[in-house]
């Protein structure tokens, strides 16, 4: 680094990168982020010693009796309200902190280059978690391995590696984060689909949820571990109806328009989706044939449905004819089986269904080769594409 920063005088820091050359911030920028992270990387695994240390000072003392879920479960989060306190960080961040530490410590090699300044900590975060879930893939191939040994190996070196090496491989290349995720994802059902399903089938039962709590100036946060193809129905009926109804001059974040088109999609009363440009000649505004008196292609449905209940025209050239109602009984109420008051039904929405949003799509190789692939998600093991 030809140009010395002081790290200690931000002006004039920030005078001697403004005066940098083009050569000069090459090989300047990519060594300042290699060494933040590094420093962020031991940043992380202080911030985990530190919880640890709180955690083993709570219990000390205890006996074996004493140390049980609750308490164990308050020990850690006094470790991460620690952690939150001294570090100056949100008690999420602590947490994720925590988590990524103790897995790095099953992980060495994942954990070298993270310290190395080779990996951001996300990046460093879906290597882990990916790791982990191929721990048992390792296992079988070993088994596999040792009971094949004088099989044909000429497959190339990735038959040898394990899973974490697998890993290392495919986050050393220049990819984005969310391709990584993608390419470990696919990795890991090539390698041992049963694993994967297993993984599905669980998250389901445990860990599936939908969570709306309520947040501040009259809002609700929502939160929610869906089956992929749920979240890619949503996300394309909610793209579809955005395209439909408004135009790029509307004022409104995409975030605020797609809220309302999530209410709309779902039957919120009174949630409907209109352009706000204020443009008269609006192609995506309210169409003029629309039916205004129905929200939805199925209330304009149920409005048809009463035309036939409408009074017909009067003719003014029929003669009068007066017509004479006949005259029905009372009804005597039965005693011994009094009447039930009739439901009223409660007006609520209805769910919309955007005709032109596209479908659901799953990617499959003829010859079963390459791993299914959900359009919108991503890698899919083979059972979930033909359930879909």
């Amino acid at each position: 680094m030809s140009t010395t920063l002081t790290f200690t005088d931000p002006d004039a820091d920030a005078a001697a990168i403004t005066s940098m050359s083009r050569d000069e911030l090459t090989e300047t920028g990519p060594d300042l982020l290699r060494k933040s992270r590094k420093h962020e990387a031991r940043t992380v695994l202080a911030a985990a010693a530190l919880a640890e240390r709180v955690y083993r000072e709570h219990l000390a003392g205890r006996s074996e009796t004493s140390v049980w879920g609750s308490v164990i479960e308050h020990a850690e989060r006094l470790g991460r309200a620690e952690v939150s306190l001294q570090f100056k960080v949100s008690r999420s961040k602590a947490g994720s902190w925590v988590a990524l530490a103790d897995l790095l410590e099953k992980f060495p090699l994942i954990r070298a280059a993270y310290l190395n300044g080779e990996l951001s900590t996300n990046r460093a975060s879906i290597m882990a978690r990916a790791a982990q879930r191929g721990a048992d893939t390792d296992t079988e191939t070993d088994s596999d391995s040792d009971s094949d040994s004088d099989s044909d190996s000429t497959d190339g070196d990735e038959s040898g590696m394990s899973f974490e090496e697998i890993v290392l491989d495919y986050g050393s290349r220049a990819t984005t984060d969310p391709v990584l995720s993608q390419q470990l994802d696919a990795a890991l059902i090539s390698m041992n689909p049963d694993s994967v399903i297993e993984d599905r089938d669980t998250i389901t039962d445990l860990v599936g949820n939908v969570t709306i709590t309520p947040d501040v100036a009259g809002h609700s946060a929502l939160d929610a571990v869906v089956p992929a193809h749920y979240g890619v129905f949503l996300t394309t009926q909610i793209e579809a109806l955005i395209d439909e109804r408004t135009c790029r001059k509307d004022p409104r974040r995409v975030g605020s328009l797609r809220v309302i088109a999530l209410g709309e999609i779902t039957g919120v009363p009174g949630a409907r989706l209109d352009c706000e440009c204020g443009l008269a000649d609006c192609a995506k505004g309210r169409a003029v044939d629309r039916n205004d008196s129905a929200e939805t292609p199925a209330d304009a449905e149920d409005a048809a449905a009463w035309d036939h209940l409408m009074p017909e025209p009067v003719d003014a050239d029929a003669p009068d004819v007066e017509l004479v109602e006949p005259v029905v009984e009372p009804e005597i109420p039965d005693p011994m089986n009094p009447p039930t008051p009739d439901e009223v039904p409660v007006a609520f929405g209805r769910a919309l269904v955007v005709p032109g949003a596209p479908v659901l799509t799953v990617l499959k190789d003829p010859d079963g080769f390459l791993v299914p692939r959900l359009q919108g998600y991503g890698p899919i093991d083979r059972d979930y594409a033909t359930s879909l």
